[in-house]
C-alpha cells in the first residue's frame, strides 16, 4: 500500500494585521483559531425524530503568540480598550482564515523569567471565516 507524505513548513504561511504583514514571532505555534459555535446541533425527541437548529453565529477567536519585542506587538498594545476594528488574515497552502471586524480582547498574560517571553493576544472576531486559499 502507497503511503502519502505531507510537508508543513511555517513560510508557506502569510499573516497580516490591519493589512500589514507580520513576520515576527514569539516561540512556538505564531496562530491557533476557533469557531465560537456549531453551525448546527441535532437533537432527537423521545420518539427518536430527529430535530435541527441551525446557528447564525459565525464569530470565533483567532490567538496569536507574539514577541513583546516586536514593532508588530507596539501595534496591538496600541489597540488595547479601544475597540478598534481590524482585519486580520492567515492564508496557508490549504486554507484562508480571516476576520475583517476583529477585536482585541485584551493584552495576554505578562510574565519574565528564564524563558523568552510571549504574549498570547486573542482577538474577538464576528465574522470569523475559513475557507479555500485564493
Amino acid at each position: 500500500m502507497a503511503t502519502t507524505n505531507h510537508k508543513y513548513d511555517p513560510g508557506d504561511c502569510a499573516f497580516s494585521m490591519n493589512g500589514v504583514p507580520v513576520t515576527d514571532w514569539g516561540p512556538g505555534d505564531f496562530f491557533s483559531s476557533t469557531q465560537s459555535n456549531n453551525d448546527a446541533t441535532s437533537s432527537a425527541d423521545v420518539l427518536g425524530n430527529g430535530k435541527m437548529a441551525v446557528s447564525h453565529n459565525k464569530s470565533g477567536t483567532i490567538t496569536l503568540t507574539m514577541d513583546p519585542y516586536s514593532d508588530v506587538y507596539q501595534q496591538v498594545i496600541s489597540l488595547a480598550g479601544t475597540l478598534q476594528e481590524v482585519p486580520l488574515s492567515l492564508t496557508t497552502p490549504v486554507e484562508h482564515v480571516h476576520s475583517e471586524h476583529a477585536v482585541l480582547q485584551k493584552i495576554g498574560d505578562i510574565s519574565y523569567g528564564t524563558g523568552y517571553p510571549t504574549r498570547s493576544i486573542v482577538f474577538e472576531c464576528p465574522d470569523y471565516q475559513v475557507d479555500q486559499p485564493a
